[in-house]
């Protein structure tokens, strides 16, 4: 996700196909990745990131796979699975509620 999102492989598109790529990652391996609002945020602060430094980059590394294990489950942990979705639904409805108020 990280090489994808940084180093810019295809002309447009890298955030999306790095997610993509994570998802079909982890759907192989028995997971399924619940992408949150905040994700399309997230993505651009990885590729807004300057440092290259192999200390920056383990951080940032490490920083990547907590935000999937944040937002992935086992695919049958479909308990798991709805906790995430509804937490998703009702952040994504407190959002746009904000933003209609303001």
């Amino acid at each position: 996700m990280e090489a994808i999102i940084r180093w810019h492989p295809f002309t447009d598109g890298n955030k999306r196909t790095a997610l993509v790529a994570v998802s079909a990652y982890l759907a192989i391996n028995g997971y399924l990745l619940i992408v949150p609002l905040s994700a399309v945020r997230y993505t651009v602060n990885i590729a807004k990131e300057q440092r290259t430094d192999a200390n920056s980059n383990a951080k940032l590394v490490k920083s990547i796979a907590k935000w999937i294990k944040k937002h992935s489950a086992p695919k049958e942990d479909s308990n798991e699975i709805q906790r995430i979705f509804n937490k998703r639904v009702k952040n994504s409805i407190s959002f746009f509620t904000m933003r209609l108020v303001q």
